[in-house]
Parts: C-alpha cells; structure tokens; sequence
C-alpha cells in the first residue's frame, strides 16, 4: 500500500516537471514583445549625474525581476535642469537602449496640460 502510495507520487513528481519544462521552453521559444508602448516610468532630473545611470538600471532590471524577464517599460527622462555630464548619460543610455526617451520639462509640461485637457 505504501509503495504504491510512493509510485503515484513519484509519477505526479515526474509529469509536473516535464509539464513545467516543456513550458519553459516554449515560453523561451515563442518571439515577445517585451516593450509595452502604452506603459512609461517618467523621472524628471535636476542635476544628478553621479546617479542617474544607476537609477535607469534600476527600473529596468527590477522590471525584469517581477515580469520574470517579460516586460521592461519605456522610461521618459525629463530634464528639470540637469547639466551637460547628466545629460550626456542620459544620451549614452538611448543609444543603448530603445526605450529610453528624453524632453524637455516645457515640452513636457505642454504635453500634460495637453492630456489633462
């Protein structure tokens, strides 16, 4: 009684793993869109170049850590007065990532008043 008992759960074990496996290979297979364009974290900046870089990565892996690697939102980069070094941080990180954009704080504010109505 016991060894079957044993046998069952041994073979509910194995199909759960090969149903997860399977699973993970398709998920890895399948071709996703991992930008959502509807979705934006927006920083607005004063002047910190020692941090910003750091900040940017931040948002993006933690975004991959709770998506478990399935979303990265665009990050909007408002300049609030940042200096030349911020902002050429700022640039190296578009070039290096797709969505990443930059605006200025007027521009931005018209596109809120713009939205808000």
């Amino acid at each position: 009684m016991l060894e079957n008992i044993f046998k069952a759960f041994c073979i509910v074990t194995i199909i759960f793993c090969v149903v997860t496996v399977v699973k993970k290979f398709i998920y890895s297979c399948k071709k996703t869109n991992f930008f959502n364009h509807n979705c934006f974290v927006i920083i607005k900046i004063n002047d910190c170049k020692n941090e910003i870089e750091g900040i940017i990565r931040n948002i993006i892996w933690k975004s991959l850590s709770i998506s478990n690697g399935g979303f990265i939102p665009n990050i909007l980069v408002v300049d609030n007065g940042m200096c030349i070094e911020t902002l050429e941080i700022v640039r190296k990180l578009m070039n290096d990532y797709s969505f990443i954009f930059y605006i200025t704080n007027e521009n931005y504010e018209k596109i809120k008043e713009k939205v808000r109505g």
